[in-house]
């Protein structure tokens, strides 16, 4: 059990992480740093604590977006492919190897023998064992239901902060987690999840990464024509007859490997295959004559080269490049903890593979903003201080902007009742409760968007970075934008780690 809060454990987690990448990103200044002993063995538990933020991380950010295109419900019918290694390279598929061995012959018998007791984990040993979609078992509510459902129950807990990691310090390893969805008040759902298979279903579902599962989207920044090029798969695609997972692997292969070639064969691999991509092509030539890019570069401190084009692509596709940012983050985390628990050097090696982030650290402080954004919606969802105006009145949202005025006319008449009076105390009223509610809103539409994975950022005309948050809910849309200096100061508000 945790000394200190999941919160409190996040925050110190991500500052240790930020200053390891605070000037640049070198992976064999990381290996030695860790070698001299930078995280030590009693820091594993507080690593895999944070395992399972990253993975909630992931799976937030982009479980709506795969849902969208029905990618994630084909996955998800067969995960046993990606399970099995079945669409990995040779030398993934050892690894692969290695970790169902892993699962099956030390995972299983430890679990086993530990809740030797428990009726509902033995239950869910036994159907894991028969089927490895089954690594969910609900105590309550319909077991009987997909995956994609169940999946849906995880993601409900994890937005609501309503599930809880069970670590064995003994042997150093997460067990399972424990999840609820209580709405209204009342208990709909618990359950047990395997915690291993999670980690693993979600970095191959949910990561958007080419070697260890299947990416939705593949996009390109070309400098020299000033284009910005992406390739989404079509749901049309997706769903046809006879497609399996192995076609739709074998489908973005080639247009990675058309990523990475000539800047003409990327667009027309896309074009040539129009019945299976949705093509976007923006023009970002205004960036650079308006000075943009200059301001941008002056700001940040950013190298007019391969740094500056991950820049854009991130503020361009923030869908692909956030969600390579979370997985090096999950990749480099993993690797720490097997590392500390074993001393092998193996572990340390297998960080090489996140060597091609080394041209882009400005785009990880923007990441680490993210987490710690994701952070705070747990603590708002833990508190439930947007039920207490007290909680509510000492945080300060200075530098929060509303862009949408109609939405928050609309929440801040919600439940007025008219009354007859002057016009200027109906004005009174409406500023009375402007006062009491623009907190409220601004911070429900922070967490909203954070839940449902939609932000997205931008750079204004002075070259500033601009995070978009965005809440959409039954026709209604709320959005709020603030600067990353002003998001940076929003998430180290003491309010938000103070007695918990």
């Amino acid at each position: 059990m945790l000394k200190k809060s999941y919160i409190k454990n996040n925050r110190e987690v991500i500052d240790r992480y930020e200053k390891l990448y605070e000037e640049k990103i070198d992976i064999e200044y990381l290996k030695q740093k860790l070698r001299e002993g930078y995280f030590k063995s009693e820091d594993i538990e507080s690593l895999a604590y944070f395992r399972v933020f990253i993975d909630g991380c992931m799976l937030l950010f982009n479980n709506e977006k795969t849902e969208n295109n029905n990618l994630i419900i084909q996955l998800a019918k067969e995960y046993k492919e990606i399970f099995s290694g079945n669409l990995s390279n040779s030398i993934l598929k050892n690894e692969r190897k290695k970790y169902k061995d892993f699962i099956f012959n030390e995972y299983l018998p430890y679990l086993k023998q530990t809740f030797s007791n428990d009726a509902d984990v033995k239950e869910l040993l036994n159907n894991f064992k028969k089927d490895t979609h089954k690594f969910i078992y609900l105590t309550k509510g319909n077991n009987n239901k997909e995956i994609r459902s169940k999946l849906e129950n995880i993601r409900n807990s994890i937005a609501h902060m309503q599930y809880e990691g069970n670590y064995d310090n003994n042997v150093k390893m997460m067990k399972t987690l424990s999840i609820k969805n209580i709405d209204e008040g009342e208990l709909r759902i618990e359950g047990i999840v395997l915690e291993e298979i999670f980690h693993n279903f979600v970095n191959t579902l949910f990561s958007n990464n080419i070697n260890r599962g299947l990416p939705y989207k593949i996009s390109k920044v070309i400098d020299e024509k000033k284009i910005f090029l992406s390739a989404t798969l079509k749901t049309e695609y997706i769903e046809s007859d006879g497609i399996g997972i192995k076609d739709i692997n074998t489908t973005m292969q080639k247009l990675f490997e058309k990523q990475n070639g000539k800047d003409d064969e990327f667009e027309k691999y896309i074009d040539s295959n129009g019945d299976k991509f949705k093509k976007e092509k923006k023009y970002i030539t205004s960036l650079y004559k308006e000075n943009t890019i200059k301001k941008l570069c002056k700001k940040y401190k950013i190298v007019e080269n391969k740094d500056l084009l991950y820049t854009l692509k991130f503020c361009l596709d923030i869908e692909t490049e956030l969600s390579n940012c979370i997985f090096h983050m999950s990749i480099l985390n993993e690797s720490i903890i097997e590392y500390l628990k074993t001393k092998d050097e193996g572990y340390l090696e297998r960080l090489n593979e996140l060597k091609e982030d080394e041209v882009s650290p400005f785009i990880f402080k923007l990441m680490f903003l993210y987490l710690k954004s994701v952070n705070i919606l747990n603590y708002i969802e833990e508190s439930e201080c947007l039920d207490d105006q007290i909680k509510v009145k000492n945080i300060n949202i200075d530098g929060f902007k509303i862009n949408t005025y109609c939405d928050f006319c609309r929440f801040l008449t919600t439940g007025v009742e008219t009354e007859k009076g002057t016009f200027k105390e109906a004005l009174r009223y409406l500023k009375d409760e402007y006062n009491k509610k623009i907190k409220k809103y601004v911070l429900e539409k922070f967490r909203n968007s954070l839940a449902h994975g939609k932000i997205n950022v931008e750079i204004s005309k002075k070259g500033e970075i601009i995070f978009i948050f965005i809440d959409e809910y039954k026709g209604n849309k709320g959005i709020i934008k603030i600067s990353d200096d002003n998001l940076k100061k929003f998430v180290s508000q003491k309010e938000f780690y103070d007695n918990i």
